[in-house]
């Protein structure tokens, strides 16, 4: 992990932000559109929707 964190609660963040945004960028989203995305809050919902449309039909 690079950077300087004062706090545990900095460097978590910093994790979570790194993680969301790989995952966007894994998923095709342009990383400037995955920022609009999280700061709309839809960052989740982005990432599960992808994977719900990918995932083999039952039945």
């Amino acid at each position: 992990m690079s950077g300087c964190f004062r706090t545990r609660h900095h460097a978590e963040a910093w994790c979570r932000i790194s993680s969301g945004l790989s995952s966007m960028a894994a998923l095709g989203y342009n990383p400037l559109v995955a920022i609009q995305i999280a700061l709309a809050g839809k960052a989740a919902d982005m990432i599960k929707l992808h994977y719900a449309e990918s995932a083999p039909k039952k039945g």
